[in-house]
């Protein structure tokens, strides 16, 4: 229902998350799979995920690794301050909404990854 001719706004519904926290979610930087910085691991492996009354959060310590380090100096001069999340929709919903399509998620099926961004 996405069109060029509106703007499109996507939101997260409260408990879209519930069922995914629990999977084996990678932290990438910029979303590349070559570039793996912590691994959720069903909550044994060394990155965290939850949420909370703002949204999805994610906490890991950067990996003594050339991307780690990469990551945490450029995160440090602010040249990196942005994040995104990679997923898979189970339940969504449009409306129209004045001139803007509007898409609510209400169930998240698989998350993939969660990436400090350079965007």
């Amino acid at each position: 229902m996405g069109s060029d001719e509106r703007p499109f706004i996507e939101i997260i519904a409260p408990g879209a998350f519930d069922s995914c926290l629990k999977q084996d979610v990678r932290a990438l930087f910029n979303h590349s799979p070559n570039l793996i910085l912590a691994r959720s691991n069903g909550g044994k492996g060394t990155l965290r995920i939850g949420v909370d009354s703002v949204g999805l959060w994610y906490q890991f310590e950067a990996p003594n690794t050339t991307v780690g380090n990469d990551l945490l100096e450029s995160i440090k001069r602010g040249d990196i301050d942005s994040s995104s999340f990679s997923f898979a929709v189970d339940k969504d919903s449009w409306a129209t909404e004045g001139k803007a399509n509007i898409r609510t998620i209400s169930k998240i099926k698989t998350l993939h990854d969660i990436s400090p961004t350079t965007f």
